[in-house]
């Protein structure tokens, strides 16, 4: 989730109502499975009164560069919600360009047309105004190659782990944990770790590490040193 403090414009309290509740959106990682074309979003509306109107749109890093879904490589429908009070929608998102030998990513971006009203104040004076603060979601679409492969290793130093992917896919690491002995085992944080990337991870002691690994549908246990 990415906080994004639009100043949209400041406005009298006259003018300009209480904004709407916020949303949610599940997944924020949708991770297509080898042969898949298409892919849901859930967007919930929390607020319990008001209609939630959301926008969703491609993140696309070059101003200039075309939003057709046809050189994007995938389409979203619906582009606009209007969800009623506590109720949730589905989003459809479907791939324009088959996949080839190189895992894909797209960012997706969903984000409420307008924000919750933040009131504002300088020194003993009271400013009936206030700024717009909009809470946008980016989420991460995964398109796997036609043959994926991974090949994690785990290294640890002391309190120190690098986990490297030397595969061609996106690998999920989680159940983390670290165990001292079956009754004594501490928690760890999941990871995506994507195709060449390398993580550096701060434990919480100097014992060997257990993860289990995700990717293209396939789950299986991987262990440090």
């Amino acid at each position: 989730m990415r906080l994004l403090t639009a100043l949209t414009f400041l406005c009298s309290l006259i003018f300009c109502p209480l904004a709407l509740a916020g949303i949610t959106v599940s997944p924020m990682v949708l991770r297509l499975s080898p042969g898949e074309i298409t892919g849901d979003i859930t967007v919930t509306n929390q607020d319990k009164t008001h209609i939630a109107y959301v926008s969703i749109e491609p993140k696309v890093e070059q101003p200039k560069k075309s939003l057709n879904p046809k050189e994007l490589g995938y389409l979203i429908a619906p582009s606009k919600l209007a969800i009623p009070p506590a109720s949730s929608r589905l989003v459809r998102v479907r791939l324009t360009q088959p996949p080839n030998n190189k895992e894909r990513r797209y960012e997706i971006m969903v984000r409420p047309v307008e924000g919750d009203l933040v009131f504002a104040k300088t020194g003993q004076q009271k400013i009936r105004a206030g700024i717009r603060v909009i809470v946008a979601y980016g989420v991460i679409l995964i398109v796997p190659p036609i043959n994926p492969q991974a090949k994690m290793t785990l290294i640890r130093h002391d309190q120190e782990l690098t986990a490297f992917n030397e595969g061609n896919v996106t690998v999920e690491l989680t159940n983390g944990q670290q165990c001292k002995d079956p009754h004594s085992c501490q928690k760890l944080p999941n990871y995506h770790i994507g195709p060449g990337e390398k993580k550096t991870i701060k434990l919480l002691s100097d014992i060997p590490v257990t993860f289990t690994q995700h990717f293209a549908s396939t789950f299986s246990e991987i262990h440090s040193n």
